[in-house]
């Protein structure tokens, strides 16, 4: 076996190591960490709360949507932006179930550590240990690694790319420690949740990223397009089956009454029953179907034969990034805000009021998007993710999708 092949299983094992050793002790280590979380907190309203509250949104649920749909929308490739998408909403579900499996409190839920933000769900392990360690290491390998400031000084690429690989490991970590001064989480927590991306992040870059390649691909140049479209189906079935047995076995395994009060009493506020532990969980969980319906995009993709500009006027730019932000979040807004959720049944908010918004909002953004750039007259190439795909396929092979006119186009 090739030395290549053997290092991401060397890698491995020590991010399972550390998930072992915090089953075995993970009772002592939470205590130890109170006195850690006291020690280095600050009176309410100085600088470090502000600092650190600030860092935490690098990787917030309002943030996140915004930073996927500009990595999407902006750079001359769209491919590395379904990746991003495939690999953030892969991490959040999975970190969603394992919180369900955990059904671990938040510090100030269950010690006597102050708050200086409230969140209402599992804290082990932390998301945001795990979903900013994904995300930002693959915004590093998936945009800035091939990225060169200059094409003949090879010295001043090299400098940019290790500067900016130190400010992202450095940001990380700051995420991370920015959740146990904030008293959302434990510092076992973090080292859980940073265990838990680092093993995606090897899988992903050794093993799945060509897979994933390839199946883009394929979705694309499918000739039999309800087949691939049946198999699209029958996968978001599977996977959308574990959280919900996942979900239907432990939401009433545990009396987390006392966890209440904790919010009430130290939060000041009267949470709701779907935005707190594994209501909360089973819902977020639904953000994975994104990349479900990106993937019937692809499949209802037809070849482009009209040319566009590569690049467009800075007005132009902006009013793109507009109407993907319109599009996307205004879709799964009327969801969110103009559609009343259920406070008794977090099935029904799973499946029309989560499930669904992201399943459209995927396939807008793939299919629909492009449609309206082009009749605003602010479309440039690689709006339409054909002509992107069109250039991967081999020079002898032709497309086998069905062809349609359009109308010249004034760059």
């Amino acid at each position: 076996m090739k030395l290549n092949k053997l290092l991401p299983i060397f890698l491995c094992t020590i991010p399972i190591a550390w998930i072992i050793i915090d089953l075995i002790i993970n009772d002592k280590l939470e205590d130890a960490n109170v006195d850690f979380t006291n020690s280095i907190q600050k009176p309410d309203g100085s600088g470090w709360d502000t600092f650190f509250k600030v860092i935490s949104y690098f990787y917030a649920p309002e943030v996140v949507p915004v930073i996927l749909v500009l990595l999407f929308c902006l750079p001359k490739k769209k491919v590395p932006g379904i990746k991003l998408a495939v690999y953030c909403t892969t991490t959040l579900y999975i970190f969603s179930i394992l919180k369900m499996i955990y059904s671990q409190a938040r510090p100030y839920q269950r010690f006597d550590v102050h708050p200086k933000v409230c969140e209402q769900d599992f804290g082990r392990p932390s998301g945001h240990a795990m979903g900013g360690m994904v995300l930002w290491s693959c915004i590093y390998w998936l945009f800035i690694s091939d990225l060169n400031l200059t094409e003949k000084n090879v010295k001043a690429n090299k400098i940019f790319k290790y500067s900016m690989l130190i400010l992202i490991v450095a940001l990380i970590f700051t995420i991370g420690m920015s959740r146990v001064y904030l008293g959302v989480h434990s510092f076992p927590q973090i080292l859980l949740g940073w265990s838990y991306g680092a093993l995606f992040l090897i899988f992903s870059i050794a093993y799945f990223d060509k897979i994933l390649q390839e199946k883009i691909e394929q979705a694309y140049n499918s000739t039999k397009k309800g087949l691939h479209s049946g198999v699209i189906t029958a996968v978001l079935v599977a996977v959308l089956t574990i959280p919900m047995i996942v979900y239907g076995i432990r939401e009433n395994s545990k009396d987390y009454g006392v966890w209440y009060l904790a919010i009430v009493f130290k939060c000041k506020e009267e949470p709701k029953v779907m935005n707190t532990f594994y209501e909360a969980q089973f819902g977020a969980s639904t953000n994975i179907v994104i990349v479900f319906g990106m993937f019937y995009g692809l499949v209802a993709l037809k070849e482009v034969k009209q040319e566009f500009p590569k690049f467009l006027k800075i007005y132009k730019e902006f009013l793109r990034l507009i109407v993907y932000i319109v599009l996307i979040g205004g879709t799964i807004g009327v969801f969110n805000f103009a559609i009343p959720h259920s406070e008794t049944s977090a099935w029904i908010n799973f499946f029309f009021l989560q499930c669904l918004p992201n399943l459209i909002g995927g396939f807008l953004l793939i299919l629909v998007a492009p449609y309206i750039l082009n009749r605003l007259n602010i479309c440039r190439e690689n709006d339409f993710l054909e002509v992107e795909l069109a250039k991967s396929l081999p020079s002898n092979k032709v497309s086998p999708v069905t062809e349609y006119e359009q109308a010249p186009q004034n760059a």
